[in-house]
């Protein structure tokens, strides 16, 4: 490293005179041996490296040293947990939206969409807190009746189920 700086900083010495033109041409008669010879330990020394790299990955990707990894390093998933990414991800779930069924669910689409809160959801942008004091707010003006009654509009007096 000393070496390569020293080169660095002297590349004024030894300069070329042109004296018909009466000019200094200074790095012309640059010495590269001491850059070329360090970068060329670099090179040897990168090479090294991408070898133990290489032997240490194939290590890893060998069966017989890898406790029994897949090829791409990562466990798999039990199927089950694989098949449920797939699904939710296609947006075909295996289990339905039981909410849509139940007789609480006009009271629930008006705390989603009208109050705009995201309780009920794995999407937490704001605080619980903040969600709860819209609700409470909507209840203290008097907003909740209407989808409270939609959610009684066919019963007929008997006990309802939970959901």
């Amino acid at each position: 490293m000393r070496s390569i700086q020293r080169e660095i900083n002297f590349v004024n010495d030894n300069p070329l005179i042109d004296v018909s033109r009466n000019k200094a041409l200074h790095g012309g008669n640059f010495q590269g041996t001491p850059i070329g010879v360090s970068m060329d330990n670099t090179r040897l020394a990168i090479a090294l490296i991408g070898k133990l790299m290489f032997a240490q990955f194939s290590e890893l990707v060998n069966d017989f040293y890898n406790n029994g990894l897949p090829s791409n390093l990562s466990r798999d998933q039990p199927k089950d947990v694989e098949s449920a990414r797939s699904a939710a991800k296609s947006g075909s779930p295996a289990i339905p939206n039981q909410i849509k069924e139940c007789r609480s669910c006009p009271l629930y689409r008006f705390v989603r969409e009208e109050l705009g809160t995201e309780l009920l959801t794995s999407e937490k942008v704001r605080s619980p807190g903040e969600e709860f004091d819209k609700v409470f707010t909507a209840m203290c003006e008097g907003k909740m009746i209407d989808p409270l009654f939609d959610c009684l509009r066919e019963w007929n007096g008997a006990p309802l189920p939970i959901c």
